[in-house]
């Protein structure tokens, strides 16, 4: 679930979560790990949430407190009486500093919205690309005597903004359009890709966002110059 490469020509490296499955967390351990023992030193992150349909909010919890301090707000839980449950993040997170982008689409659904919320409004990293599918309702099975199952939505997901996710999303800082035909770039594209051929990707969102990332990391080293 959790794929990574090096972005040929740069010291940044490209990460996607394709969804959170039981053991996403270590997956992403390891792939921070790998990506921490670079040398040349990995200067930033270009996180891809494209597409990732969710899973288990424990692991999305779990990732983002690779990212964002302990005790961070994940997201928060509210009952049909209104009453608020408040996750947050656990300690030893391996990329709490590095600079990030997030690349986020329509198909980015569940626990991919909540860390890209969590990410966004926690002021960690920018989003990149179009607005989440909203999709934010616990649902809780409940067996019928003919052997069918009821689900029924029991609490709702909000941001650490308290923003309902279902129905609306979370909208990204810069929206950028990818044509449905256009294949979304990959670790796999990456690895065997050479510095000239990065010049002809068709990936457009992946661009928009390998350029802000590069245009922060230059304010960053003109605010530390004297």
């Amino acid at each position: 679930s959790v794929l990574w490469a090096p972005i040929p020509g740069t010291n940044l490296a490209y990460l996607q979560i394709a969804q959170f499955a039981e053991d996403t967390d270590v997956e992403l351990e390891k792939a921070l790990e790998a990506i921490n023992a670079r040398s040349p030193a990995v200067e930033g992150i270009v996180l891809d949430l494209r597409n990732n349909p969710g899973g288990y909010l424990h692991q999305a919890i779990n990732v983002a407190s690779q990212f964002l301090p302990k005790d961070t707000v994940v997201l928060y839980e509210r009952n049909a009486k209104g009453d608020l449950e408040k996750h947050v993040t656990s300690s030893g997170g391996l990329a709490l500093e590095v600079p990030m982008i997030v690349l986020v689409n329509e198909g980015t659904a569940s626990a991919g919205e909540i860390l890209a919320g969590a990410l966004q409004q926690n002021g960690r990293a920018r989003l990149v690309g179009q607005t989440t599918l909203g999709t934010g309702t616990v649902l809780r099975p409940y067996d019928l005597s003919d052997g069918s199952v009821l689900r029924l939505g029991v609490t709702n997901w909000l941001t650490p903004n308290q923003e309902l996710l279902k129905g609306k999303g979370v909208t990204p800082d810069s929206a950028v359009k990818l044509d449905p035909e256009t294949p979304m770039l990959d670790s796999f594209d990456l690895e065997g890709m050479t510095v000239d051929k990065m010049k002809d990707i068709a990936d457009t969102q992946f661009k928009s966002a390998l350029l802000q990332l590069k245009l922060q990391l230059t304010q960053i080293k003109n605010a530390k110059q004297p």
